[in-house]
């Protein structure tokens, strides 16, 4: 994502903020403007119908993680959602119960766990320990 497609609101994010200083990040949008899925072909195979909204990326700064940024960030964008018309949205988490991630893995899109401490639930899975997840939001 680049600063002009945040301004020409060709895509959409929400900032975490501890007091002046931003130490999250979510990035949020339609399939129009968040076109690439990773895993695409797996994605694609079962793909009944296009999700409204998808939620892709996710940054927390490394001195504010664990200590529940990324669910401020994911809520808020489910908040922007809402304002915004609401309808189906899709994130595409790593499964990390039971295992830890590899040594190095950068979990951009998030924690399972933590889309379903949101309403999200398990729609398919899409690679060995990537899953879409769904949920619909009310406008």
């Amino acid at each position: 994502m680049t600063y002009d497609t945040t301004r020409n609101g060709t895509v959409h994010q929400v900032l975490v903020y501890d007091g002046d200083r931003a130490v999250g990040w979510c990035q949020f949008g339609t399939p129009d403007e968040l076109p690439n899925v990773k895993n695409a072909k797996a994605y694609e195979k079962d793909l009944v119908e296009l999700p409204t909204w998808r939620i892709g990326c996710i940054f927390t700064g490394s001195r504010h993680r664990e200590k529940g940024v990324a669910r401020v960030a994911v809520a808020a964008a489910l908040e922007e959602i809402r304002k915004a018309g609401g309808g189906v949205v899709e994130a595409y988490p790593e499964q990390v119960v039971d295992r830890k991630p590899q040594r190095g893995a950068y979990l951009h899109t998030g924690p399972e766990t933590l889309y379903e401490d949101l309403g999200f639930v398990r729609d398919r899975r899409i690679a060995k320990w990537r899953w879409v997840m769904r949920r619909a939001v009310e406008g």
